[in-house]
């Protein structure tokens, strides 16, 4: 027999939610999902496409 505690624990995986978070350009006012690769708007400088870059 399990406990409540460790079937809970077990079970911990099955009841993640999808919490949708959106981030926006601030120059082409494009929506995108965070932590995703957002498309390049029109500019070359747009911060959206300098999210793809790694960090210096």
């Amino acid at each position: 027999q399990v406990s409540p505690h460790r079937r809970g624990n077990r079970n911990s995986t099955k009841f993640i939610r999808f919490v949708p978070v959106a981030a926006q350009c601030s120059r082409c006012k494009r929506v995108f999902q965070q932590h995703q690769h957002p498309r390049k708007c029109e500019e070359e400088a747009c911060p959206a496409f300098a999210l793809r870059q790694m960090p210096k």
